[in-house]
């Protein structure tokens, strides 16, 4: 197979992007390709939960949202009887982020796509992917452009995050099973003058059905969310005024609305995320209820964790066996979201009734802060996200784990000899090539980290995304890291 690009990525929403940022930020930039013509016009996605804002700091996405979007720290879930439940999202001590963003879509991708622009990167619009054929050298992808014109190019690898109705699948014959969601939803973006509340993401449940009410971006606009009738044709500024009233009891003035849209959700899954050369990401491989808004950032996981591994087998620094961790890792944490998003809706949305026994995620289930991979291993903390060492009073003293690699944290227990630890530090750096960063936790109260490396001396891998992969003895990290990890230590 002649030369091609390294990496192919179909598709230009929030996952595409983030992994083609991902991917850039590692040096790997890939062609990216999007059927449309521009960034989507419609606010489908809103929410950019903690954990998602932590993966996307790293790769220098975050602060550009930050501009962008209005800051959410409360979510209220109501009944028909009242408050069924606060969150604070204050109460994520562990993570600098301890809010949620909230913006249109198409402000998310304009970040994301400038990012990438400053990475190197570019989109090429109205590209068509129209057939792909793979052996064990590469992927052959059939492009066609606005004008007809068709033309093939090579890849090593190529991902799908083409959405719902992914080309990509298609392409591979991949089954898509699950079902439809027997009830209609509208999505309505609409400035709100008064009534609405502002800082807070409001879900009503009750017997009329479900709404919710989201803040989005800067100024008066909300994102408003509800199950309807069948027959519903229109949505403007007097039904949203009695959907308000009638669920919410809230005696709003709605003063313009500015996109709608109706949509039937799904929950699916793809049989498989990898094939061989290529892999599905976000709505291309998985669907789920809106409860909670969790779709998108369930996706960007995927886009992270796909990311960081892609990149690391394209520069020769990781196995390709770890590919298959993203499909196996991945489904089982989107499975974990699935279930729980469609009991909410099942519970609020179909007629159930008893809204007070839906399953209301917490703060740290909401943001996805509780993303662990527990299959990673059997030792305590395997799999868990390390939590960063301090919001409220940040220490420089304390180094950041690498995006672009594995970190190492080397801690000496409570009882050490400064002159030995000193040796056994500096023989594990000087055995490390670049892309490992070595952090040595003596001398610091390891605090957040006290339960994770304990009282005795440790080194815990840490994967680029945050996540502990292995941990051993410091004197047996080397060797371990050259013996049994997917990492090629040289």
């Amino acid at each position: 197979m002649n030369n091609g690009d390294k990496v192919v990525v179909v598709g230009a929403g929030p996952v595409g992007l983030t992994l083609a940022c991902e991917l850039a930020a590692h040096g790997v930039v890939p062609r990216v390709i999007d059927r449309s013509r521009r960034q989507t016009r419609h606010s489908k996605a809103t929410v950019v939960w903690p954990r998602i804002l932590e993966l996307l700091d790293r790769i220098g996405v975050t602060r550009g949202l930050l501009d962008a979007a209005q800051q959410v720290a409360v979510a209220e879930f109501h009944g028909d009887a009242g408050l069924l439940k606060r969150i604070d999202l204050a109460e994520l001590v562990d993570s600098q982020f301890p809010f949620a963003l909230t913006l249109p879509q198409t402000e998310i991708e304009s970040v994301l796509e400038g990012r990438f622009d400053e990475l190197g990167g570019v989109v090429e619009r109205e590209i068509s992917l129209v057939g792909l054929d793979q052996d064990a050298d590469g992927v052959r992808i059939g492009l066609r452009a606005k004008d007809g014109g068709e033309r093939q190019v090579t890849a090593d690898w190529l991902i799908g995050a083409d959405g719902a109705g992914s080309t990509v699948r298609g392409e591979l014959g991949c089954s898509f099973p699950g079902f439809a969601v027997p009830i209609r939803f509208m999505l309505a973006d609409a400035y709100i003058s008064r009534g609405a509340k502002k800082g807070v993401g409001a879900y009503f449940f009750g017997a009329e059905g479900s709404l919710a009410t989201v803040p989005i971006g800067n100024g008066d606009m909300f994102r408003i969310a509800a199950a309807v009738p069948d027959d519903t044709a229109e949505i403007d500024a007097p039904l949203l005024t009695e959907l308000l009233l009638r669920r919410a009891g809230l005696k709003c003035t709605v003063d313009s609305v500015v996109n709608t849209a109706f949509f039937q959700a799904q929950v699916r899954q793809a049989e498989s995320y990898r094939f061989d050369r290529v892999f599905l990401a976000g709505d291309a491989a998985h669907l789920t209820t809106p409860a909670s808004g969790q779709g998108m950032n369930t996706g960007i996981q995927d886009a992270v964790a796909l990311g960081w591994r892609l990149a690391g087998v394209v520069l020769g620094r990781l196995d390709q066996r770890e590919l298959d961790e993203y499909a196996r890792e991945r489904r089982v944490a989107v499975e974990r979201v699935q279930e729980i998003t469609t009991a909410q809706t099942e519970v609020v949305d179909a007629g159930r009734g008893v809204v007070g026994s839906a399953p209301l995620m917490g703060p740290r289930e909401i943001s996805q802060i509780d993303t662990a991979y527990p299959e990673v291993g059997e030792f305590p903390y395997a799999g868990a996200r390390v939590p960063l060492p301090f919001r409220v009073n940040p220490d420089p003293a304390w180094p950041a784990l690498s995006a672009l690699g594995p970190t190492i944290l080397l801690w000496p227990g409570h009882e050490w000899s400064t002159t030995e630890w000193t040796s056994t530090v500096d023989s594990i750096v000087g055995a490390m090539p670049g892309h490992v960063r070595v952090i040595d936790l003596a001398g610091k109260a390891p605090g957040h980290l006290s339960d994770m490396v304990g009282e005795r001396p440790v080194a815990v891998v840490v994967r680029p995304d945050g996540h502990v992969a292995n941990r051993w003895a410091p004197e047996e990290v080397v060797a371990e890291l050259r013996g049994s990890s997917p990492w090629l230590i040289p």
